[in-house]
């Protein structure tokens, strides 16, 4: 079972799609990565505990594509955040999210992180949460520009996920569409749960191009 709760239009020169439910409880995270680069390399040594693209032991250069797949190395719950603003914009599809993890988009000036699809990516999906990834959170960034076939903002494929205060299909101002086919797919698992009870943990789902246009 799915938790959609309520639906509401935000004011906004696009409709927007806000859906609520409960904010998430999160085990302890394991490994902090902090994306600080735009660009779309992946990681020098997956699996050694440092989201690196360079051999140097100084300063960690972490990618989006880089944390994800060191997220993907460990059992615990890992935390991705970003110094930058992006955008981010993979010439692949990202790594498959398998193991749990919170992605948070905060970011100054921001305030959400940019991933945009299309171009080299396009027919992939944004983000993709499968077998292994239970009890993920998802928040704060901007997800545009996913194309094609699947090409989904996020999808959804694992439990107990939480997927709060995204804009997903429309440029960070919230002011104009850049769609994706669909915001938010969720193609199996159970308790997932879309968006929250505060306006900062609600999703602005509109602009895209697939059934509904702004729906999930």
């Amino acid at each position: 079972m799915q938790r959609l709760l309520s639906t509401a239009v935000l004011a906004a020169p696009l409709a927007a799609l806000s859906l609520v439910a409960l904010w998430p409880a999160q085990p302890a995270a394991a490994d902090a990565f902090v994306v600080n680069l735009t660009t779309d390399q992946a990681d020098l040594n997956a699996g050694d505990g440092r989201c690196d693209i360079n051999a140097d032991l100084g300063v960690e250069d972490c990618t989006l594509r880089a944390a994800i797949g060191e997220a993907n190395f460990t059992i615990a719950f890992d935390m991705i955040t970003f110094s930058t603003c992006g955008p981010i914009a993979p010439a692949a599809a990202l790594p498959d999210i398998s193991n749990p993890v919170s992605i948070d988009g905060s970011c100054t000036p921001g305030p959400r992180a940019e991933l945009v699809g299309g171009g080299p990516a396009e027919g992939t999906d944004g983000l993709r949460l499968v077998a292994g990834s239970d009890g993920s959170t998802i928040r704060d960034l901007v997800i545009r520009g996913w194309i094609g076939v699947p090409a989904d903002g996020i999808e959804v494929n694992s439990d107990d996920n939480f997927i709060l205060g995204n804009f997903l299909g429309v440029t960070a101002s919230g002011e104009a569409a850049s769609a994706n086919v669909r915001g938010v797919h969720v193609s199996g698992g159970t308790n997932n749960t879309i968006g929250g009870t505060t306006i900062a943990d609600r999703n602005v789902i509109s602009g895209n191009s697939g059934v509904g246009g702004g729906a999930p």
